[in-house]
């Protein structure tokens, strides 16, 4: 699944991979989510494996957030800024 502008995927994070410039997300919610191996080049991606995590890509730059298990309504950003595509 390649996330499309404008959208977001919230699920629990069991693995990350980097291979052939993509980094490749498997989220609890059975789907796999693609984006640009440049996208998150300052982040220690490491950190986010298990964690219930939100992807966003909007306006060409991807996020990803950690989100509160008692509330979906948690908008905490990570502290290091993404790299626009």
């Amino acid at each position: 699944m390649i996330l499309n502008d404008n959208h977001e995927i919230i699920g629990d994070c069991e693995n990350i991979t980097i291979a052939d410039g993509k980094i490749t997300f498997n989220l609890a919610i059975n789907r796999q989510v693609e984006v640009p191996q440049s996208a998150f080049t300052d982040t220690d991606l490491k950190d986010y494996v298990g964690e219930r995590v939100g992807i966003i890509h909007i306006g060409g730059v991807y996020r990803i957030r950690r989100v509160s298990q008692s509330s979906k309504k948690n908008l905490n950003m990570p502290e290091k800024e993404p790299v626009e595509e």
